[in-house]
């Protein structure tokens, strides 16, 4: 009865680590298109959060002060937010379905 356990268990873990791990290394991956004329860095950030699936986190008080303009096409999360970060002293992090903003270790350093 307890072998019988542990074999469902296992088979559990195995259909739900190849399942579930190849689509979350696919959200990163997903392709994408957005355009941002002069939109507040927040705004783009949740226009981001919609397509991508992805959870955003990051402070309003951090991100209104900047404003964006691009237009992407069939590009990588990834490749939106280096060109929405692009030449700001943000960075992000990406722990499973979450993505964090803040502000670079040389700028909080700085300040």
């Amino acid at each position: 009865m307890r072998i019988k356990r542990i074999l469902s268990i296992a088979l559990a873990l195995l259909i739900y680590s190849g399942v579930f791990f190849p689509l979350a290394a696919q959200g990163m991956e997903k392709k994408i298109s957005m355009e941002f004329r002069q939109e507040k860095l927040s705004t783009a950030l949740k226009q981001l959060q919609k397509q991508s699936g992805y959870k955003m986190i990051f402070s309003y008080r951090d991100t209104d002060k900047y404003e964006v303009t691009a237009t992407l096409s069939n590009v990588t999360v990834e490749a939106v937010l280096e060109q929405l970060l692009k030449d700001k002293p943000l960075v992000y992090s990406v722990e499973g379905e979450y993505i964090t903003i803040s502000f670079s270790q040389k700028q909080s350093s700085a300040e």
